[in-house]
């Protein structure tokens, strides 16, 4: 067997995260999936898997960090202009008009079930299926300098930002500003990416 193309299901000890360099140095392209907070933090969670720094830059071409999002409702949410402590933690301008979930209490869904004003598309949940947020780091010349001189995942994402990299948090106020999921979607995953 000579695959071109390797798909490991997950990398979380060192023997695994060796065995995928060592395939990806030999020409394969090798796919795999990783828990980290972020694209820059998987690379510092590999250094800790004890995978040396230089087989990182000789394997890695990319990371892709992506999480799951709620999709607001657009049946029932209402818009609102965000007020100015929503303003200074998305960087979004104030007043800008965003949707805002109407999630119902058990008791309330119970009421409006009983008049058949319930929202038909979400259930009074506020939200109806889901959005991904991304953040794709490509490995070039700055991030292999910084992998080498063993910077913390902050500095390597503050450079690959530089570089024009769009953070999950980026990525999903844009998605808030198009109106597709919320600011409360944004600060579940913010509370490590902050």
């Amino acid at each position: 067997q000579d695959p071109d193309v390797i798909l490991i299901g997950e990398t979380r000890d060192p023997e695994t995260a060796e065995s995928s360099m060592d395939a990806a140095e030999t020409g394969h392209l090798v796919f795999t999936t990783l828990h980290a907070n972020s694209a820059s933090s998987s690379l510092t969670r590999l250094i800790d898997m004890e995978v040396p720094s230089y087989k990182l830059n000789a394997s890695l071409r990319g990371v892709l960090a992506q999480r799951l999002l709620r999709k607001v409702c657009p049946e029932c949410s209402v818009q609102r202009p965000i007020d100015e402590s929503e303003s200074e933690f998305t960087g979004l301008r104030l007043g800008t008009t965003v949707r805002f979930a109407s999630a119902l209490s058990s008791e309330k869904k119970q009421k409006r079930k009983e008049e058949g004003s319930l929202c038909t598309r979400c259930n009074g949940t506020g939200y109806q299926g889901r959005i991904g947020t991304y953040e794709l780091m490509k490995v070039n010349r700055t991030i292999r300098e910084a992998i080498k001189k063993e910077k913390t995942a902050h500095e390597i994402e503050s450079l690959a930002v530089g570089d024009g990299m769009l953070t999950l948090k980026a990525y999903a106020v844009d998605l808030i500003a198009k109106q597709l999921t919320t600011i409360s979607e944004l600060k579940k995953i913010c509370n490590t990416d902050d």
